[in-house]
């Protein structure tokens, strides 16, 4: 999978090579997209981003989970279990996030 990646400033710009789709993500969108790493699930991710954020874990869960499932569905992240990678337990985490 090769995602290029502009960060634009008011968020990212991402080029999928695959699909030869761009898609602008915005500001919060984007926090998600640098976190990701492949070695962090949904929830962990969510906690990080609100405890930093001082946000509602609940809130910014439901929000992260449904963003990385779009990723997902757009071939911009992988599923950290398909491709060997430490165990998320079933979630989709992005093993593309921040250009890695």
């Amino acid at each position: 999978m090769e995602v290029l990646e502009l960060d634009m400033g008011d968020g990212v710009i991402l080029y999928d090579h695959s699909s030869s789709l761009v898609h602008h993500l915005n500001p919060s969108a984007s926090l998600v997209w640098h976190l990701c790493d492949g070695g962090v699930g949904e929830a962990d991710l969510a906690a990080e981003i609100s405890e930093e954020l001082g946000l509602d874990r609940i809130e910014v869960t439901e929000h992260v989970r449904a963003l990385i499932r779009e990723l997902f569905m757009l071939g911009l992240v992988e599923d950290a279990n398909d491709r060997g990678g430490p165990e998320s337990h079933g979630e989709p985490t992005a093993g593309a996030g921040g250009g890695r």
